[in-house]
């Protein structure tokens, strides 16, 4: 059934029941869904929001944690080199040849614990080389080589019994007052003392632990006077001497042989010849 056609041509908005709904009323529904969305939005939204925080995705870490752990480490690190770089004075200068004592001494002059966590002898060992190249560089090269070329005499008198040179004469740091070590790795011990008594030297008797740790046993040490300067014999059996050669963590060996002191002096005469060389074209 159609409309009727008014005489101005428009056709008239109102809804009639067979035709269904008009323009504007389709308009108002949307305006309504609309108004609807928006309020839902402004109250279910917030809520979820407010149950749901959003974290950073990178959170920075607590300051406390950042200011308080690196400065205890570097507090302790700086002690551990401050006693370091002392017990390397003291061994220099005031002929301490012990690293404990060293330690405890330099400990107590610095105003820190002497039983606390005090450094490596390693760690004083570097310093000490650092020292000695230092304020001692030329007195230290004459030291070496009149006690290295005293080493060679003595290693030679005790050759049967398989001699070999450790402690601070053989890696380089001995101080003014450093002796020799000498350990021997024989089948007789007696024949070592029967050789100072037949040589008239005065010699006495003490002990100390195996330089393996997992050795339970104790060595005999003789010590005495060759010449004018105090030696050490360390008596190990001749099995001991498969572990003596060992090098440490840093690659070095803790002592050598006959052959081996007479290369390294031999290397340190060479050094000395390229450090004269270069200071003389400077």
């Amino acid at each position: 059934k159609s409309v009727p056609v008014p005489e101005n041509g428009f056709t008239p908005l109102r809804r009639s029941v067979e035709n269904g709904f008009t323009l504007v009323e389709l308009m108002v529904v949307i305006v309504i869904i609309g108004l609807l969305a928006t309020l839902v939005a402004l109250t279910v939204l917030p809520v979820r929001a407010t149950h749901r925080p959003i974290t950073p995705r990178f959170a920075p870490p607590a300051p406390a944690t950042i200011s308080r752990m690196p400065q205890k480490k570097n507090s302790s690190d700086h002690a551990r080199r401050a006693i370091a770089a002392r017990a390397a004075r003291v061994m220099a200068e005031d002929s301490v040849s012990d690293f404990a004592s060293a330690k405890r001494k330099a400990a107590r002059q610095l105003g820190f614990a002497d039983n606390g966590a005090l450094p490596s002898n390693d760690e004083v060992e570097a310093e000490l080389r650092t020292y000695q190249a230092l304020y001692q560089n030329e007195e230290q090269h004459e030291r070496l080589t009149v006690l290295r070329s005293a080493a060679l005499d003595l290693m030679r008198e005790f050759a049967a019994h398989r001699p070999h040179l450790g402690g601070a004469v053989w890696n380089g740091t001995a101080g003014r007052d450093t002796g020799l070590q000498l350990d021997l790795f024989t089948d007789n011990a007696k024949l070592v003392e029967m050789k100072l008594l037949g040589d008239s030297i005065v010699y006495q008797v003490e002990e100390r632990l195996h330089f393996n740790p997992a050795v339970d046993r104790k060595i005999t040490v003789l010590t005495c006077d060759w010449g004018e300067l105090p030696v050490r014999l360390a008596l190990y059996g001749a099995d001991d001497l498969r572990g003596a050669l060992i090098a440490d963590a840093s690659g070095a060996a803790p002592r050598g042989d006959l052959m081996a002191l007479e290369a390294r002096i031999a290397q340190a005469q060479s050094a000395a010849q390229v450090e004269s060389f270069l200071a003389a074209i400077r």
